[in-house]
């Protein structure tokens, strides 16, 4: 009888555990899903990086206009963005898994714990 109880005491020390850093977790990427990571490269870094030619790269090339570039620039930070909203998506998904799959556990050795005790 003692060994059961460890058993369930500790099942629902792991369980909640678990579910604790699920949790935290799921509070994390709820956060960059609102408010995802800002792009860190500057435009004048980034046009200065095309400016550079690559001694590989074949000299028909054409020059892009400052349009070009800044367009160019702003669908970067735009992808990189939306990938961004993207994986914090995922793993919200994973994070909720975290949270989702040991409540059963934890609700179920609860009630054996509580019913053992009332007995």
């Amino acid at each position: 009888m003692l060994i059961k109880k460890i058993y369930q005491y500790a099942l629902s020390l792991i369980t909640l555990v678990m579910m604790i850093g699920g949790g935290i977790s799921v509070f994390s990427n709820v956060a960059d899903l609102i408010s995802p990571q800002p792009y860190y490269d500057t435009y004048e870094s980034y046009k200065q990086m095309r400016i550079v030619k690559d001694p590989n790269e074949p000299k028909e090339t054409e020059e892009l206009s400052e349009e070009e570039l800044q367009a160019e620039y702003n669908q970067m930070v735009k992808t990189y963005e939306e990938n961004q909203i993207k994986q914090a998506k995922n793993s919200l998904i994973r994070s909720m898994g975290w949270v989702l799959v040991p409540l059963p556990f934890f609700l179920i050795t609860r009630r054996q714990l509580k019913k053992d005790k009332d007995s």
